[in-house]
């Protein structure tokens, strides 16, 4: 039985093989097809000609449009006579090659199993939404790969959140020491991104968010507040807050061929709390965030593009849902398993576009909660296909500094791939698939290690990160609270003290854990986009922080000799971090996760 990621729409298998000739005859009908001809040459292994095709000709493939098919539809078909692709668009023809490769991994070489795939997305847009605003922005190698994976999963939107971390001319104090991407940076993977049918849309910060350029003296007086050193949002009372925006603007958003830009403007806590206290108390605070969005609104208007902003601002004030304009797009979040998901349609339903926007699960953990992301992405595609949202928009935030690597979001970045794809495609075999088809990984004792990571990974906060707090913590005193653990995949809720026996019960269980993933990963063959290197680094710091609540959480045995041992083991991730950040991704501030590993260790 073949697997896909995403699954398709309509699968029929048949009896049969075709088997490839060395050198085939591409027939494309048109110009628009010769890219996806040359790649299904690349992708089979073979040499050939790509030529015009006709009735009787006898091509050995061929591409053709089919405009009655849906929008980035495609109909593959391989019998034991060749190969047909059909497609909407060369987008979706590039969609049907994509399904056509994992046909291929699948398949014994030179052959290919006969199988007819009727297949459409359920969202026309399909994105992640990748933070580089909190101390890790990767190398360019780093980014384009990423790309190649999110597009070979049918992805076709992708934004980089940034605060500071791109190059400003005008304002080269902002992402100074941060690793920052430049224009030419930009410019380079837009056009990779493109190649590839992936859409790269602006993200910048452009109200609340910006402590890392409003703490800046020079931009101190731009700040709402700050008299106690929280610089978070700019000032909309100052007409100087629009002029900094615009020149922003005018450097970062021609970087970009997209039609949208991101302005964000979430989480302005401050808002009206400073100095513009006066003109809150006229406008009234709704009003004031409204009159701001149109600002901004109108100045991405001059670049071309229309704007998209998060809509948790919107929540506290729902009386401005009608006076939004009609031309912005609406991003509904929220990351939790227990959301209210048919919620999207406050927004869908006034006739604003939207997309629903689940999580990875991945900020303020080890290792993401892949079960709770599981819930909170399938939760949101299913209501917002039910209530005519536009898209889906997957994060994956850094929030504190990136405890752990990007390689090991993957599974969630798929996952909602394949949700954004086809609302109805099987969750519950979509590990088994995901270890198959991505770790090329076929195994009863590699599959169940990683449901037990999974399981064990669900409490984070609560237990893991316990390796970022220092032993006199009440984090670590005996008080029962609702934690949530895994089993077998499934969210199991228990209220409980976490204590020193969840330490010593879980760290040999995280062990196991590392040594299969590491016994695979040395199996030549697998794991070809080289994730489990950081996956078992995450078991391994979960291992570690297993042992420090083992030594003081409630009823623990803390010795002098286990301290000893337990600050080398920070020694020691503190170098395999190290090493893992700088083989993919610039310094830029990997001292904020180090410093902090750092302190915890004195603190031992």
């Amino acid at each position: 039985m073949l697997d896909f990621i995403p699954q398709p729409k309509k699968v029929t298998e048949a009896t049969g093989l075709y088997a490839v000739p060395q050198k085939m005859t591409v027939g494309v009908c048109g110009w628009q097809f010769r890219p996806a001809a040359a790649e299904l040459l690349t992708l089979l292994g073979v040499r050939g000609e790509v030529t015009i095709c006709g009735k009787g000709l006898g091509d050995d493939a061929t591409i053709q449009l089919n405009a009655k098919l849906q929008p980035e539809g495609y109909r593959l078909t391989v019998s034991q006579t060749g190969l047909k692709l059909e497609a909407h668009d060369a987008r979706a023809a590039a969609h049907g090659l994509r399904t056509l490769a994992q046909i291929v991994q699948q398949s014994p070489k030179g052959k290919l199993p006969c199988v007819k795939i009727d297949d459409w997305p359920d969202f026309v847009d399909r994105g992640v939404y990748y933070d580089v605003a909190r101390g890790r922005v990767p190398t360019l190698d780093s980014f384009k790969k990423q790309i190649d994976m999110l597009a070979a999963a049918k992805i076709n939107h992708l934004q980089y959140y940034i605060e500071h971390t791109f190059r400003f001319r005008r304002h080269p104090d902002i992402g100074k020491g941060a690793g920052p991407l430049t224009a030419d940076n930009i410019l380079e993977l837009d056009a990779y991104a493109l190649e590839r049918h992936v859409e790269l849309v602006p993200s910048l910060s452009s109200f609340g968010h910006l402590a890392p350029v409003l703490s800046l003296p020079k931009y101190r007086h731009l700040a709402e507040c700050g008299a106690d050193g929280n610089y978070w949002s700019l000032a909309p009372a100052l007409e100087e807050s629009y002029q900094f925006l615009k020149e922003l603007y005018d450097e970062f958003l021609p970087c970009f061929s997209s039609k949208k830009f991101n302005m964000c403007c979430d989480e302005v806590w401050d808002l009206g709390n400073g100095q513009s206290a006066a003109l809150a108390k006229k406008l009234g605070k709704g009003p004031l965030y409204l009159r701001h969005i149109k600002r901004c609104r109108a100045l991405a208007a001059k670049h071309g593009k229309k704007v998209m902003m998060w809509g948790d601002i919107v929540r506290d004030y729902p009386e401005l849902v009608p006076e939004i304009p009609k031309d912005i797009t609406m991003l509904d979040w929220a990351y939790g398993r227990d959301v209210k998901f048919n919620r999207v349609k406050d927004f869908s339903a006034t006739g604003l576009d939207t997309y629903v926007c689940p999580s990875v699960n991945g900020y303020g953990c080890l290792f993401p909660r892949l079960w709770e992301s599981a819930v909170n992405i399938a939760g949101w595609a299913k209501a917002g296909k039910r209530y005519g949202a536009i898209g889906v928009l997957n994060t994956d935030w850094g929030d504190g500094g990136h405890f752990n690597f990007t390689e090991c979001a993957y599974p969630g970045y798929l996952f909602g791939a394949e949700q954004s794809w086809n609302i109805n495609a099987d969750s519950k075999s979509f590990w088994r698939r995901f270890c198959k088809l991505i770790l090329n990984i076929e195994s009863k004792e590699f599959l169940d290690a990683f449901m037990e990571l999974g399981d064990l990974a669900q409490p984070g906060f609560w237990c893991w990160m316990l390796l970022y707090i220092d032993p006199g913590d009440t984090m670590f005193a005996y008080h029962k609270t609702v934690v949530s653990w895994g089993r077998n995949g499934k969210i199991i809720e228990k209220k409980q003290s976490i204590t020193a026996a969840d330490g010593r019960r879980c760290g040999p269980r995280f062990r196991n854990i590392s040594r299969v993933l590491a016994k695979y990963a040395a199996k030549p063959g697998t794991d070809p986009h080289k994730l489990l290197a950081y996956w078992i680094y995450s078991v391994d710091t979960m291992a570690v922080a297993a042992d420090k609540l083992a030594m003081f959480g409630h009823r623990g045995k803390d010795t002098p000799a286990k301290r000893k041992a337990l600050k080398a083991d920070y020694r020691k991730l503190m170098r395999r971090f190290e090493k893992l950040w700088m083989a993919r991704n610039r310094r830029s501030e990997i001292r904020i996760t180090l410093d902090n590993l750092r302190s915890r260790m004195k603190a031992l």
